[in-house]
């Protein structure tokens, strides 16, 4: 499997993200009621983040 480039590769990308977060999270520890009409009766979240940069990556560059 080759090494892919990162998925937020700019700004906008990553700022996007951080806001979506910003703002789910605070939806779901304070007013879980508002995000019911965006979720299904099962529902889930996964959100993983690593800080760690694999050494292959940064030989390839793709940091």
């Amino acid at each position: 499997m080759s090494i892919q480039p990162a998925f937020m590769n700019d700004s906008s990308t990553s700022t996007f993200v951080a806001a979506f977060c910003l703002q789910f999270f605070n939806a779901f520890n304070h007013d879980c009621a508002s995000l019911m009409d965006v979720y299904a009766t099962q529902y889930s979240f996964s959100l993983c983040a690593s800080p760690y940069i694999p050494a292959r990556a940064k030989m390839a560059g793709l940091t």
